[in-house]
């Protein structure tokens, strides 16, 4: 196997950069991010250690996540103070991959041509189950397969090539008892304020983060976002021109019922075009729409009406998506791609919950959310080393070209050709030096019963009489 110098030189950039950025140690935790990115199919945090890759013991990989996890019994300052730092570790982490990205983008990235001039970003939730732990604050999360007993992870990712590779940038934990949908819009807020959003970024989300409460907080940040809307929402038109001078003058226009053609205006921007002769769209974009309870916000609505080869329809109801940002609003068909690429989170979660282990490290005690914060970035950072080595694979299958032009690569390739890319650049089992026996507890060592929680669950609000 012949690797790209440039390919080369990028892997072992991230992995020097995720390295610098990793608190205690670093070294084992690196190397556990090489075993989950090389290994087979990861069940549980333990399996990391059956990786070709994975040269220490396993109970160094539990007391790495501990050390940089642990919440100390005893005052409430310990524990804050040692769940900042984790938090300020994590933050460290996750730049270290947006500078690589940075850095490499222009070589790696693969830009989509519908898109227009945008980039795609997206944000979403998916479950962590939980059910056998009565050591760990717990509630309930939607996944695939309903509501069930565990947390939530908010996930904010980037699209970087086509398919499933939608790269993490943030996975969060999100608390119980707090809806994912407003979790995301605080974590957002805080990535806007600390990173910056520019202007050709596009935020892609589902219907349920396109509510105000929601919506406002990440527009007003600065974030230009595209989301679904339920068909069942009513919007306004824009407040008519005042004619008198008693009164207060009206915020906004008559009703806009999305079930009744008879209520939409006429639309600013129509297209229709087909994809490879199989499927054809109709795209209408409405201009300055509004929101009942935000009527100062100038919205744009697009309806998406999608068709089969034989000219039925495919589905029955239209899609309804609206757009908030202070830049223009992208076109008919940018709009169409972009949200229909926001599709590919799911794929990437399904792979990273059952390839990579995302949902594998089931911890108990008082660190366990810690621990668990710990583990599904590193192998979010793993599927980054996935995509660092997509160059290289890229580079074999066609030696001289650029990534833009060649076959599709997906992560499952990627990661059925990583351990044979490893080991031609050099990366190999490391060899750690024993230290020796441990001593062991004291004698006499009493331990405390671990804590028991019940399962939380919202209670309906009571009306007021």
């Amino acid at each position: 196997m012949t690797i790209p110098p440039a390919s080369t030189e990028s892997v072992l950039d991230l992995r020097h950069r995720v390295q610098e950025s990793l608190p205690e140690y670093a070294a084992t935790l690196l190397n556990a991010i090489d075993a989950i990115a090389v290994g087979q199919r990861i069940g549980t945090a333990g399996e990391v250690a059956r990786s070709p890759l994975f040269g220490f013991a396993l109970a160094t990989l539990y007391t790495a996540l501990r050390s940089a996890a642990q919440t100390q019994r005893g005052g409430q300052r310990n524990r804050r103070e040692l769940k900042h730092a984790l938090k300020h570790a994590l933050k460290r982490l996750r730049r270290a991959r947006l500078l690589w990205l940075d850095a490499w983008a222009e070589r790696f990235t693969v830009p989509d041509t519908e898109f227009g001039p945008w980039r795609l970003r997206v944000l979403d939730a998916t479950n962590y189950p939980r059910p056998k732990a009565p050591t760990v604050e717990r509630g309930y999360a939607h996944g695939a397969a309903g509501m069930g007993v565990g947390h939530a992870l908010s996930v904010l990712s980037e699209r970087v090539a086509a398919g499933s590779w939608v790269v993490p940038l943030e996975i969060e934990v999100v608390p119980v008892g707090e809806a994912p949908s407003a979790f995301g819009a605080r974590q957002i807020v805080e990535f806007v304020h600390t990173q910056g959003w520019d202007s050709d970024e596009m935020l892609a989300v589902d219907a349920g983060y396109t509510n105000v409460p929601t919506l406002r907080p990440m527009v007003e940040a600065g974030a230009l976002l595209l989301g679904r809307i339920s068909g069942r929402r009513v919007l306004f038109r824009p407040p008519p021109p005042r004619t008198g001078k008693r009164g207060r003058p009206a915020v906004r226009g008559a009703k806009i019922k999305l079930w009744d053609q008879r209520t939409l205006p006429s639309p600013g921007l129509e297209e229709a075009f087909e994809l490879d002769g199989k499927r054809r769209f109709e795209v209408a974009r409405y201009d300055d729409v509004r929101m009942r309870s935000w009527p100062e916000q100038r919205l744009t609505l697009y309806r998406i009406v999608e068709y089969r080869a034989d000219g039925r329809r495919r589905f029955k109801r239209p899609l309804w998506l609206i757009y908030a940002g202070s830049v223009a609003a992208p076109s008919p068909r940018a709009a169409r791609a972009l949200y229909g690429a926001r599709y590919g989170i799911e794929h990437s979660f399904r792979f990273l919950k059952g390839e990579l282990g995302l949902v594998s490290g089931q911890f108990n005690g008082d660190s366990a959310l810690g621990r668990e914060a710990l583990w599904v970035e590193l192998v979010a950072t793993a599927f980054w080393e996935l995509f660092a080595l997509r160059g290289a694979i890229v580079g074999e299958t066609a030696p001289g070209s650029d990534s833009t032009t060649v076959p599709h690569v997906t992560p499952g390739a990627a990661r059925k050709q990583a351990l044979g890319i490893f080991v031609e650049l050099g990366i190999t089992r490391p060899k750690p030096t024993p230290r020796g026996k441990s001593p062991g507890r004291a004698e006499a060592t009493t331990l405390e019963r671990r804590r028991r929680y019940k399962v939380f669950r919202k209670r309906k609000r009571k009306r007021a009489a």
